[in-house]
């Protein structure tokens, strides 16, 4: 809009001058002052379309923040539930498996959604007040020695549930053993 407005100025200054017989000298000093103006109005514009980007780019920043720190006690509690995890497994001398991120069947979790990606071998479902200690199932699960196919990765979902009428917190948790990416990739084919 001020680049429009001073265009229009620029060019109804011009037109009376050449109506009044104004010098050339004069009309030269007026571009030059529209390209001056010119050039104010895009700095001008390119500041404030800076400032703008800025202003977003931390906002969505702090929204960023914000869900991470929403979801941090369901996260904790998959932490303590992976530590007791791999704890389990080390005490039976089983090979040590890759975590799939920090709570990555969380969502799921919570909306009873039990679709599982490829690669899929064992799962335990569960429900606890203490996420520190595994329930037999659990248990088994992490000490299972490989058969046909060969555990090279585990995943865990937390869901905290309403409390009970004494106050108390449960957890419903997940735990899902896969194969390696690979191997569940060339599975495709073979089966």
């Amino acid at each position: 809009m001020q680049v429009w407005l001073a265009t229009w100025a620029w060019h109804n200054e011009n037109a009376r001058f050449f109506r009044l017989g104004t010098s050339t000298r004069r009309v030269e000093n007026n571009l030059l002052l529209f390209r001056e103006r010119m050039r104010k109005c895009v700095s001008r514009t390119v500041h404030v379309n800076f400032l703008r980007t800025i202003g977003l780019a931390l906002l969505i920043s702090l929204l960023g923040s914000l869900a991470a720190a929403v979801s941090q006690p369901d996260d904790t509690t998959a932490d303590a539930v992976a530590a007791a995890f791999v704890k389990a497994r080390q005490s039976a001398h089983l090979s040590k498996l890759t975590r799939i991120g920090r709570n990555p069947f969380g969502e799921k979790i919570c909306k009873h959604d039990m679709r599982m990606g490829s690669g899929l071998i064992e799962d335990v479902l569960y429900e606890t007040a203490d996420p520190t200690l595994l329930p037999d199932v659990a248990q088994n699960l992490a000490e299972a020695p490989d058969r046909y196919r060969v555990t090279a990765r585990f995943g865990i979902g937390v869901c905290r549930l309403s409390p009970d009428a004494s106050g108390k917190t449960s957890y419903s948790i997940f735990i899902a053993t896969y194969e390696s990416r690979w191997t569940s990739f060339w599975r495709i084919f073979w089966e």
